[in-house]
């Protein structure tokens, strides 16, 4: 295969997935549930597109995929990082707050975990649809020790709906020829819109802030 770098990869996304499509043939729905499964299970991996593959698959599934093995194989993937991500943060905390110190405080945890019991399973299915996020909402839910049977309740409804929907919206308008006439645009705009809740948010919680300072 071409050598990739991730500007080129960026500027050519949906000819690069056309060509990992051509290249592996059937083995492709590995290589996407591969990426699915890193984003979502792994958070140095978090950085690996979301969004705009699903809506790029979704579109594909017109001529090249098979649907509804595209939405079970990536669902199933989603799903699994994310248990992974889960029980990855669940380990780590449970090292790093077994004594006080600068950075990891008992008092944190708690706090974490009282969130996460009350407010965890909305945080969960909205990061779903965020970058980023959807890979340290698992993480962080792990590590404040929140039940599984909310996670995995929650996760697998996050992760359902977020798969479901960018595919099928992919599947629908991904052949429409204004989109593909401007497919990078969409891309762009995509990303963008999956940022808006957590640029909202920020600005929320720091004029909250601002507000009981005054």
């Amino acid at each position: 295969m071409h050598n990739l770098n991730i500007m080129d990869f960026i500027l050519h996304f949906d000819d690069k997935i056309d060509l990992v499509i051509n290249y592996f043939d059937i083995w492709c729905y590995i290589v996407f549930s591969l990426i699915v499964f890193l984003g979502n299970g792994i958070v140095v991996f978090s950085f690996l597109p979301g969004d705009t593959l699903l809506f790029f698959l979704g579109s594909r599934c017109t001529t090249a995929l098979n649907l509804p093995a595209l939405l079970v194989l990536l669902s199933l993937s989603a799903i699994g990082g994310n248990i992974v991500n889960y029980y990855t943060g669940r380990f780590i905390g449970t090292k790093a707050f077994t004594t006080d110190s600068k950075y990891f405080k008992k008092e944190h945890l708690t706090k974490a975990h009282e969130f996460f019991e009350k407010y965890g399973g909305k945080t969960l299915i909205v990061a779903s649809f965020m970058p980023v996020l959807r890979a340290f909402a698992p993480f962080v839910a792990g590590i404040s020790k929140m039940s599984f049977g909310k996670f995995i309740t929650f996760s697998v409804i996050g992760a359902l709906v977020w798969i479901t929907f960018i595919t099928l919206i992919g599947y629908y308008f991904g052949t429409l020829p204004y989109v593909q006439d401007h497919f990078m645009l969409v891309l762009v705009a995509i990303l963008v819109i999956s940022f808006l809740p957590a640029v909202i948010g920020y600005f929320s919680t720091k004029k909250k802030i601002v507000r009981n300072d005054a």
